[in-house]
């Protein structure tokens, strides 16, 4: 993968090519690390990712809900059907970040896909 440690086109069996993120959340969560939590059946280690909450204008505060969580290490080892929990911090306030999940999608290998070249054609001799 190289530099591509953000990238969804790292494709590396056993390793998280991205978080999916989904549900519009109550307003209290905040940027910053990622929680992962691997416990069994899960297996695999070395995951690691930060959670994003962009900013709104003019204010520059985000709104408490996590646009995207962002890859900084895809980690290696992990089963495609039990992945390991990810969850994205709090705001601090008292009520906890909730209605959002955050779902670790993991590599189960390389898909092939056969492809035909377009405008290819045969040409009789």
């Amino acid at each position: 993968c190289g530099n591509l440690t953000s990238s969804a086109r790292c494709l590396q069996p056993q390793s998280v090519t991205r978080i999916a993120v989904a549900g519009a959340g109550n307003r209290h969560y905040a940027a910053g690390q990622a929680v992962i939590s691997c416990a069994s059946p899960c297996v695999g280690y070395g995951l690691e990712a930060v959670c994003l909450d962009v900013s709104i204008h003019p204010s520059g505060l985000g709104d408490g809900i996590i646009d995207s969580v962002t890859l900084t290490n895809h980690g290696v080892g992990y089963d495609p059907d039990h992945p390991p929990a990810v969850s994205c911090p709090s705001d601090g306030s008292g009520t906890a970040g909730a209605g959002q999940t955050f779902t670790a999608m993991v590599a189960g290998g390389a898909l092939l896909v056969p492809r035909r070249a377009a405008g290819a054609a045969l040409i009789p001799r």
